[in-house]
């Protein structure tokens, strides 16, 4: 039995605009000096290894978005350089809406990018401000346009449930929503309320308050 010898490949973009409430993940925001140097890093990592053979490349985050698509380009065709990616390699870039725009998606699309996963979470305006996340609905919306103009047929969203206050209604009023767009896949997960993040501190205020009252009453 010949064992494959293909791997995929992360790449980790841990800079974004705004860090959100529930968030634990390592991150950076308002660092745009360490662009630069971090993506020298990245090229000097990925020349480290002997020739891989590649059939998956994923950008993840932070915020892949939140730098200049050339830069995530820049990446693509160094890797391609130092290694053999396979014709068929699904190249995946994460974003949120707000972080880009049709012409950046186009960059995107020329460099050989051919899935884009956009963090949505919930097509509930009010529930995406008790999240801390910095876009609305609407635009999602011009997000998920903007990507299918520039030319992607394989478009992702990432939803959660699980939120305060958002019941079972809620949830299911946005699957049927998402359900009404042509994407391909959908990424539905629980919150998870990480410890020593603004979302975890907001639920031990509340619920120190109602043992208060409780204990008051």
């Amino acid at each position: 039995m010949k064992i494959d010898d293909t791997v995929g490949l992360y790449v980790h973009i841990p800079f974004r605009a705004a860090k959100c409430k529930y968030c634990n993940f390592y991150s950076l925001t308002g660092r745009d000096d360490l662009v630069a140097p971090y993506f020298n890093a990245l090229k000097t990592e990925i020349a480290s290894y002997e020739a891989l053979n590649i059939d998956t490349i994923y950008f993840g985050g932070g915020t892949p978005t939140v730098v200049e698509p050339s830069k995530l380009a820049e990446i693509i065709d160094f890797t391609r350089e130092k290694h053999n990616i396979s014709e068929d390699c699904e190249i995946t870039v994460e974003c949120n809406p707000k972080t880009i725009d049709l012409q950046g998606f186009s960059r995107l699309y020329k460099a050989g990018v051919n899935r884009i996963s956009i963090g949505l979470q919930s097509a509930n305006d009010d529930e995406l401000k008790t999240l801390g996340r910095t876009h609305t609905f609407a635009d999602f919306l011009e997000c998920y346009n903007s990507a299918r103009q520039a030319g992607f047929e394989n478009i992702s969203v990432d939803l959660m449930f699980g939120l305060p206050g958002q019941g079972l209604h809620n949830y299911k009023e946005t699957l049927k929503t998402i359900g009404k767009l042509d994407v391909t896949h959908i990424s539905a997960y629980m919150l998870k309320v990480e410890d020593g993040t603004p979302l975890a501190r907001k639920i031990q205020r509340f619920l120190t308050m109602t043992r208060l009252r409780i204990c008051m009453s």
